[in-house]
Order: structure tokens, then C-alpha cells, then sequence
């Protein structure tokens, strides 16, 4: 299991998934991206985002910035949008839950929704109470499995 769930909220406005991540946008991403680097440097690391572009864009900075790799999957997307809501957000965590049994850092960059509901579902699996919130767009929370804390980075 990872030491450490970073959970990034893309850069821009969530609900237009078919837009492209603005100049502005790239540029908090990396930002912020620099912010989480003391968080990953000497640690094994990878990044997985939602297919949606503005995710995956987002993804691709933090991922170029941090010299790691990332994958998109469609298990990070919206419910309306994943497998036409065949898949609840319960079976899509478990199936999470299993990406991030690997490297010691991972950083999922995700819709809105997703920010609320994955860290109470990481507290139930570290039998700790954690509590989702809504972040801002362009900001995280890092959660330390060792620890059993959750922080919020602007």
C-alpha cells in the first residue's frame, strides 16, 4: 500500500470535461505541482488521473514536473460519466484501492465529487476516521497512510 494519497482537484472548473486545461490553468498545475514535491522526492511515485482532458492534463503537469509517470483511467471519472454509471463509486474504489498498492507516493488528480468521498472510504481501510471535503479546484490533500492524517495543500 502507498505511504501517502495525494488527491489533486483539477486546476479549472470540473463540470466542463471536454475543454482543454488553459495556459492559466498549466501553470497552476505546476505550482502547485512544486508544492508537492518534498512529498514525493526519493520516493517511488505515479500519478493517475480521470480520462477526462482537463484531469489528464493536469495529470501530465504534475507528472512532468515531478519526473513520473501517469496513467489515465476511467475508474477516476465522474459517476455520470463512468461506464455510463454501470460502476458505483464503492466498486471503483476497491478497484483504486488496488492501483495504489505499489509505489510508496500517489497522486490521483480528480473531479469534485471524488475529493468528498475517497477519503472517508481510505479512513475505513486504514480503520480511521477521515472526512471527505469538497477542495478547491487546484489544490490537495495529502493523505499519510503511516500516519493516518490527512492535510490540505493550496
Amino acid at each position: 500500500m502507498a505511504k501517502k494519497i495525494v488527491v489533486v482537484r483539477s486546476s479549472e472548473d470540473d463540470r466542463h470535461h471536454h475543454k482543454r486545461l488553459s495556459s492559466d490553468g498549466r501553470v497552476k498545475v505546476r505550482k502547485l505541482a512544486e508544492k508537492l514535491a518534498p512529498h514525493v522526492d526519493g520516493s517511488s511515485a505515479a500519478v493517475f488521473s480521470s480520462a477526462v482532458i482537463r484531469a489528464s492534463e493536469s495529470a501530465a503537469v504534475i507528472a512532468d514536473t515531478l519526473k513520473i509517470g501517469f496513467m489515465a483511467t476511467h475508474l477516476l471519472l465522474p459517476k455520470h460519466l463512468r461506464d455510463g454509471g454501470g460502476i458505483s463509486s464503492g466498486e471503483a474504489f476497491l478497484e483504486v484501492w488496488k492501483l495504489i498498492d505499489g509505489p510508496d507516493v500517489v497522486i490521483l488528480v480528480v473531479h469534485c465529487e471524488f475529493t468528498e468521498e475517497f477519503p472517508p472510504f481510505v479512513g475505513k481501510q486504514l480503520n480511521v476516521a477521515m472526512y471527505g471535503q469538497v477542495i478547491p479546484e487546484g489544490t490537495a490533500c495529502i493523505i499519510d497512510c503511516v500516519e493516518k492524517t490527512m492535510v490540505h495543500v493550496k
